[in-house]
């Protein structure tokens, strides 16, 4: 949604939207290394915005969050780079116990 000022857009004013990722480590690497839709998302926050190709401006994208989820790396899953987990706040846990997870 647009807002009062030129080139920014985001939610309506006084919200925040909330854009999940899941499988966050599943893009499959090019010949060079690079995950191209991983790229694209820390640009968002390295610049906070896109260039618009077609109207050669940037946009400026405001009030969002991501939040991701992703599995181990293996069987199709890629490490992610630390220039792009750099971004994020990471939380992980242990697996659970066979014995835990029959208590739950």
């Amino acid at each position: 949604m647009k807002r009062r000022k030129l080139g920014v857009l985001g939610p309506e004013n006084n919200k925040i939207a909330l854009i999940h990722i899941d499988d966050l480590n599943m893009p499959k690497k090019e010949q060079f290394g690079a995950q191209p839709a991983l790229e694209l998302l820390r640009q968002w926050f390295n610049y906070e915005g896109w260039y618009d190709m077609h109207e050669f401006e940037f946009k400026n994208i405001v009030d969002i969050f991501f939040l991701s989820s992703m599995g181990l790396p293996g069987g199709g899953r890629t490490e992610l780079s630390v220039r792009f987990t750099r971004n994020f706040n990471l939380i992980s846990y242990t697996n659970y116990t066979n014995e835990s997870i029959n208590y739950i």
